[in-house]
């Protein structure tokens, strides 16, 4: 039966080894670097970043659309403080009552004309596009309808966005008052208001019917007549005895909001949306939207749904589904009402940035991993030059007298010259006993052979040649036993190694001596050993 043999695992080199070695330890330390850099902060995803940014961009959008409407209110109740004042000490003059000025479009006309130049004075100091003054009054009671929704009073609008130009419109009032004063009418000139064109009317007239001071801000509609989408801050204007006299305010429209709310950022295309809150859903029509200073944006269009990216992201679906969004949403409340502060990103800008941070991690880990592996491959070549040359000395006998860059490998140069030194010492003892002790061993050899040679006399030579014979005859059972007995094995360990009981032994012994002719062991021992001398001696 064969042995299998045991297959020895390969062994790496020293070279390969340390190698490994230290770029597990480069590995190691690059984890734990990775891993502080995570915990503290310094290590954050593409999204991470993204909501950092809108995180911080809705904060300063928040701070500047609360700020703007605590102005808007404190600027509001001045207006309407000073107007009230104005006209309860015009009424007063004139000992009538403010509705005595119904269909007196005299009256109207000295109370515009007192009004105008405050009017316009708020307005270039109010951060807006325009500014209103609505009289809860009319000069056409005798029209139906018109006690309700027909209003005197004034409208004025900047000619333009541009801050160093003071040049205004007149969009509703007595044309003549505002010619007197160089603001010419507006294309869409009006003398009265008409709250059953206005979305919010009824909100309007509900602030003319009660004696409510709070703020209010309407919806975002069409300018009556124009192409211009505006909002307007509403003031109530209360006089002597909590009698309302009719709203003031101003006018945001939606060139004035995308000028004022420019974001001054770095994300590209970030758009900042202002609606009113309703529900899960936004639509454009209702709500306006900023870009960022000195570019251009893409704000959203038309319906939008709202989907949760977790980490406090939402995307905003467009219907059509052509265009998606990454924002961060909040909700304010203005003037008593929701609205819904939003900053977004294009979703193709977002997914763009993910990728990049994808591709500077992948760029950045194969950089550290290349720099790792030769840094790896130079130190491992440069610590093993010296010692695998001081190896090669030790191989190829080398060592004496040879210095290294290592005080170890020099050590072990001394002790292996010292080896040399005790081993040739020992070897030459050795050689001078062999050499005496080889004369000993032939006259031992002789003698043996002298003794062998009586031995062979003193044996029966037709005995011997039988012994001989006898051998041929011996069957494979026999002719193990027999060789157990040469190796000097007892009879105990004959039947152990062969597995069988004394009187089977004994039974064997018996046909062995019979068929070699001998009378017991110690004579089969003496003609195997004078066999084996003469096999030898051939």
């Amino acid at each position: 039966m064969n042995t299998p043999k045991i297959i020895k695992p390969k062994k790496s080199s020293m070279k390969h080894k340390l190698f490994w070695y230290m770029l597990a330890l480069a590995v190691i330390v690059l984890s734990f670097l990775g891993c502080g850099l995570f915990f503290f902060g310094h290590f954050s995803t593409a999204k991470e970043s993204v909501e950092n940014n809108l995180a911080f961009q809705m904060r300063t959008y928040e701070r500047q659309v609360s700020k703007y409407f605590e102005d808007m209110t404190r600027m509001g109740n001045s207006l309407s403080y000073s107007v009230a004042q104005k006209t309860d000490a015009y009424l007063a003059s004139e000992g009538i009552e403010f509705d005595d000025l119904n269909d007196d479009s005299t009256r109207i006309a000295a109370l515009q004309n007192i009004l105008f130049d405050k009017l316009g004075i708020e307005l270039m100091k109010t951060d807006c596009s325009g500014a209103f003054l609505m009289l809860n009054a009319t000069v056409n009671t005798h029209i139906d309808g018109a006690k309700k929704y027909s209003k005197t009073g004034m409208y004025f609008q900047r000619a333009s966005l541009d801050e160093t130009d003071e040049t205004l419109l007149l969009y509703r009032g007595i044309s003549d008052i505002g010619r007197n004063r160089g603001v010419m009418p507006h294309r869409q000139w009006r003398l009265e208001f008409n709250l059953s064109n206005l979305p919010d009317g009824d909100k309007v007239i509900a602030l003319l019917e009660s004696a409510e001071k709070t703020p209010r801000l309407t919806q975002i509609s069409r300018l009556y007549g124009t192409s211009e989408r505006t909002m307007n801050f509403v003031v109530p204007i209360v006089g002597n005895n909590d009698k309302v006299y009719g709203v003031c305010g101003f006018e945001i429209s939606e060139n004035y909001f995308k000028k004022y709310f420019a974001q001054s950022t770095q994300l590209e295309h970030l758009t900042c949306m202002f609606f009113p809150k309703n529900g899960g859903t936004y639509n454009t029509v209702n709500g306006f939207s900023a870009g960022v200073y000195g570019g251009y944006y893409l704000p959203p269009q038309g319906e939008l749904t709202v989907e949760d990216m977790g980490d406090g992201l939402t995307a905003l679906h467009s219907r059509d589904g052509n265009s998606s969004f990454v924002s961060k949403t909040k909700s304010a409340t203005i003037c008593g009402d929701e609205y819904m502060l939003i900053v977004t990103y294009p979703k193709e800008e977002y997914d763009k940035t993910v990728a990049k941070n994808v591709i500077s991690v992948v760029l950045l880990v194969l950089l550290l991993v290349g720099m790792t592996v030769i840094v790896c491959v130079f130190f491992s070549r440069r610590f093993l030059r010296p010692l695998l040359k001081g190896i090669e000395q030790i191989h190829n006998q080398e060592h004496k007298n040879a210095e290294s860059e290592f005080v170890e490998i020099d050590d072990l140069f001394a002790f292996l010259t010292e080896q040399d030194r005790l081993r040739d010492e020992e070897t030459e003892k050795l050689r001078t006993q062999c050499d005496e002790q080889g004369s000993s061993l032939e006259q031992k050899q002789a003698d043996i052979d002298r003794l062998a040679y009586s031995r062979k006399n003193e044996v029966s030579p037709d005995d011997y040649e039988m012994f001989k014979a006898g051998l041929q005859t011996l069957t494979k059972t026999e002719k193990q036993i027999f060789g157990l007995y040469l190796e000097g094995k007892s009879a105990n360990e004959i039947m152990e190694i062969c597995h069988i009981q004394q009187g089977t032994l004994k039974y064997h012994n018996h046909n062995i001596l019979g068929k070699l002719g001998v009378s017991s062991r110690k004579q089969m021992l003496r003609y195997a050993t004078l066999l084996k001398q003469e096999i030898q001696s051939k």
